[in-house]
């Protein structure tokens, strides 16, 4: 097995052992003597390279986008379908608090973009000289009269 020689120890004469053997066993200790020596040398220190925080930052970014889509998901789900979307926004009509709210919204919208003031002028203006034609109370107007006239115009040219 081993071309060394045998040696002889004191254990291995009184144990009754071949040279073979003594060999054999000779070797198996020179074995484990380098293994133990390679045992309590320092371990060499592994690289970490790139691979250990670019899978932290992976698992972190994972982490933060998984519930985001989740959330994508189910809201695309609730948006498309036409019929769950009603049926999930329909008790909010119902509630006395919205409707308030959303007719302030609405009537605040309309009179931002519409002169209401003016319409309105218009319209009294226009029926008050139209309740003076009608009635024959009218005096004669003057040629020259304005688009629009204002009610208290038209009211002072209205005789009784």
């Amino acid at each position: 097995m081993s071309d060394a020689g045998p040696t002889a120890s004191p254990a291995a004469e009184g144990s009754g052992l071949s040279l073979d053997e003594q060999a054999e066993l000779a070797r198996l200790r020179a074995e484990v003597s380098a293994l133990r020596a390679r045992q309590a040398a320092p371990a060499r220190r592994r690289h970490v390279g790139w691979r250990a925080p670019v899978a932290v930052i992976l698992i972190v970014l994972g982490s933060v986008l998984a519930p985001i889509s989740v959330l994508g998901i189910w809201t695309a789900n609730q948006v498309s379908n036409t019929d769950r979307y009603v049926a999930n926004v329909e008790p909010l009509v119902h509630d006395p608090a919205v409707q308030n709210a959303l007719t302030d919204k609405i009537t605040n919208a309309i009179t931002a973009q519409a002169n209401v003031t003016g319409y309105a002028n218009q319209a009294a203006a226009a029926l008050s000289a139209r309740d003076c034609l009608a009635s024959r109370r009218c005096c004669r107007r003057s040629p020259r009269r304005s688009a629009a006239p204002s009610p208290d115009t038209s009211m002072a040219r209205c005789t009784r």
